[in-house]
């Protein structure tokens, strides 16, 4: 009987050491999974760049948005082009904040024929998990100046 439980518990210990590498390696699957995703985005955004003949420029880290840490308060703080067909949307459902924002651009074409306008609308929308000790009822957000300001109290 002692030995069928030192033999159980021998197996149980070599099947939780493999689940316990399985995961480790999974997990190490996932990230380089996504760092191919981010190349291939990468690669993906400058073919299109240089198919539709406009310049490309590489988002730079510092656009990626996260909250800071206050004394009182959490805030996000994004620099966005100030321009007058700049339409920003917030929204906060299930503690996720949705930052939509939208510009729209028209270009005037003169031709031999006469002149025509081109619009083109570019969005996009970013979807920000909020602190886990942010009191999602007491929202503030500004736009002054091309610099997009939102802050939650913390819950105490």
């Amino acid at each position: 009987m002692l030995k069928q439980s030192i033999k159980c518990y021998i197996i149980f210990f070599f099947i939780a050491t493999i689940s316990l590498y399985a995961d480790i390696d999974l997990q190490k699957g996932v990230y380089d999974a996504a760092e191919d995703i981010i190349d291939f985005d990468e690669k993906l955004n400058r073919l299109i760049a240089k198919h539709n003949g406009v310049e490309y420029k590489k988002e730079d880290s510092s656009d990626i948005m996260d909250f800071e840490e206050r004394e009182d308060s959490y805030v996000l703080e994004r620099n966005i082009e100030d321009n007058n067909n700049t339409q920003i949307e917030l929204s906060l459902v299930d503690r996720i904040l949705s930052i939509e924002i939208t510009v729209r651009e028209q270009t005037k074409i003169k031709t031999e024929t006469g002149v025509s306008y081109e619009t083109t609308i570019t969005q996009s929308i970013t979807p920000l998990y909020l602190p886990q000790n942010a009191d999602e009822n007491t929202m503030q957000d500004s736009y002054r100046n091309g610099v997009l300001k939102i802050t939650f109290k913390k819950l105490y």
